[in-house]
């Protein structure tokens, strides 16, 4: 069922009034700078907050090794916590700028905070795990020790 402006129904009310001429160029173009505002805000959003660093998890016979891709950031940057068997990667980087001139001030300051929870399928030795920083690649070593794991054998 369509509803039409020129329906010959008389019980039918006009939405809109017959030779209405109105320019709806001025709102489709500010509908189309809203787009472009929630899009561009919402790609900005998406790549700081939901993929904030790629993590590699390799698993070889002697130990875990993760390798988290942290381009830019230095050994002080970067917090490593262990929780039972989860490792708790927190990357932040605070950035300030201040502006003077003879009339004004300015200071700005801005923190980015980025962080992954790994789960290994074992608890984490805490003084045998090591972390290494080279070329912006944090990798660190969890070695595989008393693990306790147990293959059945199916039959």
């Amino acid at each position: 069922m369509t509803s039409d402006n020129n329906s010959s129904d008389p019980n039918k009310k006009k939405i809109l009034p017959e030779n209405w001429d109105i320019d709806f160029k001025p709102l489709h173009q500010f509908m189309d700078r809203m787009d472009s505002l929630f899009n561009h805000s919402f790609k900005q959003f998406n790549g700081h907050v939901f993929h904030p660093f790629y993590v590699d998890t390799i698993e070889t016979d002697e130990a875990m090794i993760i390798k988290a891709e942290l381009p830019g950031y230095t050994r002080e940057q970067i917090e490593l916590e262990i929780i039972g068997n989860r490792l708790k990667i927190v990357v932040e980087n605070r950035i300030s700028n201040e502006l003077h001139s003879d009339s004004f001030s300015k200071k700005e300051s801005s923190t980015e905070k980025k962080e992954r929870t790994i789960t290994i399928p074992f608890n984490i030795p805490k003084k045998e795990t090591t972390a290494t920083l080279e070329k912006g690649i944090l990798a660190i070593t969890i070695p595989k020790l008393n693990t306790n794991r147990h293959f059945l054998n199916i039959e």
